[in-house]
């Protein structure tokens, strides 16, 4: 699977920007007793990992497909 370049700058951005800034509010909010805070926190915390599992395997197929195969986790 290889994505987009908008695909995947979205996802990007979904990883590093929104799915911490809804875990942080979220996490407010249970902290304050609102409801469902904890399972809305759940959900998007589970969704971030499935996004940056999605990036990772498009990122390995487009440096193998790309490049001389060389990914980030070759040069640790």
């Amino acid at each position: 699977m290889k994505l987009s370049d908008d695909v995947y700058l979205f996802l990007k951005w979904v990883c590093l920007l929104a799915v911490p800034a809804v875990t942080f509010i979220t996490s407010v909010s249970d902290a304050l007793n609102f409801p469902y805070g904890s399972q809305v926190a759940a959900v998007v915390s589970a969704l971030g990992v499935f996004a940056g599992a999605v990036i990772k395997i498009s990122s390995d197929n487009y440096y193998k497909q790309n490049n001389d195969g060389s990914s980030i986790d070759n040069m640790l």
